[in-house]
């Protein structure tokens, strides 16, 4: 089954921000408003290319991703990966991204697409 997820693929691991509230008596870290932001659209888009009678497997999958970024600045891959695993779950597209549902993650840079970022997600069930 392939899937897309269109935009540049943040890394959610490095877009964090303390944040001290009243009462507290340690900070929290939260994650940036870009990020949820691009997790709530990735969701979306995920949910939408889904056959509708889809549910999600219960036996371990292998996942390929292609991550096509609309620049050429210096960008983690594995960072990438954690977010679009991240949406994969929350769109119950995998039951979880525990080695007990996905067996193998296979990532790959595609290059630069300045029209067409995105990130492609092959899962092989």
């Amino acid at each position: 089954m392939k899937l897309v997820v269109l935009g540049n693929t943040p890394a959610q691991k490095n877009r964090k921000k303390i944040v001290w509230r009243r009462g507290m008596k340690q900070p929290r870290l939260i994650t940036e408003q870009p990020v949820k932001d691009w997790q709530r659209r990735a969701i979306i888009q995920l949910i939408s290319q889904l056959p509708v009678a889809y549910k999600k497997p219960i036996q371990p999958v292998s996942i390929a991703l292609i991550v096509f970024w609309d620049d050429k600045i210096r960008r983690d891959l594995d960072n990438a990966v954690n977010s679009i695993m991240d949406a994969l779950v929350r769109a119950e597209v995998i039951a979880d991204d525990s080695f007990k549902y996905v067996d193998c993650i296979d990532a790959q840079y595609g290059g630069v697409d300045k029209d067409n970022p995105r990130c492609e997600v092959y899962i092989d069930i």
